[in-house]
């Protein structure tokens, strides 16, 4: 089995194939005991690989050919503090094409992963600015999962299974294992479910969309994050908040604004490294339909902060 923590670890892979950003902090960017939210790694993603390393030859060759990377899976690791909202984020982006085959061999996936790692010092946002030369921390490491589409072409042409560019290899990189979206609603190994599945109705609206014209990837994660609270607060203590120590997001269908879904929650503890950990599995769904067949996955695991 593959392990969140070694997803979140980028493999040894080449300069050319890494790129380093910087990123200035909102304050919303920075939780109340000064670790950093989650979300802003995916921020660091596209300074570093969007917009660094995926600017070469090849893109824009896949571009041309309407080859588009689309998000398929996204894990998320927090990481140390504290860090003041003042100090610049520094992130080491990495890539690497790779593909998925079905039980026969036959290939049936391109992929593009991502990696992120955010660095910055150990500091204050209210206190002495860190001077130069601070120990710098890991704030929290990414790992991104995107399918390569046709996105444009007739539905029935749009799977990508091999490449026609003279600088990749038909079938690029190494086998990864394909994991179906669903998986991420199921209890992790080892975790003991808490109580039965709850339910609750959302409406999404155009602040959850951007501009790629349907629901955010990580408005996902808001909700979800906020649904997951209210699904632990019968088993988490009254004496500390719970902030997200790792977030998996699987997505399938996309959603629009406007339209109204349910989100059904599966509450479970787990021991990570000896400790009791709460947690949650999400699944998006469409009225009528079972959680495992939701649009989109998140699955939270908390700590106490």
């Amino acid at each position: 089995m593959t392990h969140l923590s070694d997803l979140l670890s980028a493999p040894d892979l080449g300069p050319e194939a890494k790129a380093r950003a910087t990123i200035r902090l909102r304050y919303e960017d920075v939780m109340q005991d000064g670790t950093l939210q989650v979300s802003v790694l995916s921020a660091g993603l596209g300074a570093s690989v969007w917009q660094h390393l995926l600017a070469d030859e090849a893109s824009r060759q896949m571009r041309e050919s309407g080859e588009i990377p689309i998000l398929s899976r996204l894990l998320l690791g927090a990481g140390e503090g504290p860090i003041s909202v003042a100090a610049p984020l520094e992130i080491e982006g990495s890539y690497r094409l790779s593909h998925g085959c079905l039980p026969s061999g036959e290939v049936e996936r391109i992929y593009v992963e991502m990696w992120a790692e955010a660095r910055a010092p150990r500091g204050h946002t209210f206190g002495p600015t860190p001077e130069p030369g601070t120990d710098m921390i890991t704030c929290g490491r990414l790992y991104a999962e995107h399918v390569v589409t046709r996105l444009f072409a007739p539905k029935g042409e749009r799977k990508v299974r091999r490449l026609d560019h003279s600088n990749l290899p038909p079938v690029p990189g190494p086998q990864i294992p394909i994991v179906p979206a669903r998986a991420t609603f199921a209890l992790p190994e080892g975790a003991v479910a808490l109580a039965p599945e709850t339910s609750r109705e959302i409406v999404l609206g155009i602040g959850h969309s951007d501009s790629n014209q349907h629901v955010s990837s990580l408005a996902y994660l808001r909700l979800a994050e906020d649904a997951a609270l209210i699904a632990l607060r019968a088993h988490a203590s009254n004496a500390a908040p719970l902030a997200i120590e790792s977030a998996e997001l699987a997505y399938g269908k996309p959603s629009f604004g406007g339209e109204a879904l349910a989100i059904v929650t599966r509450p479970f503890e787990l021991t990570i490294d000896g400790k009791k950990r709460l947690g949650v599995s999400a699944s998006f769904v469409e009225a009528g339909r079972v959680p495992e067949e939701g649009r989109t996955f998140v699955r939270l695991v908390f700590r106490a902060a």
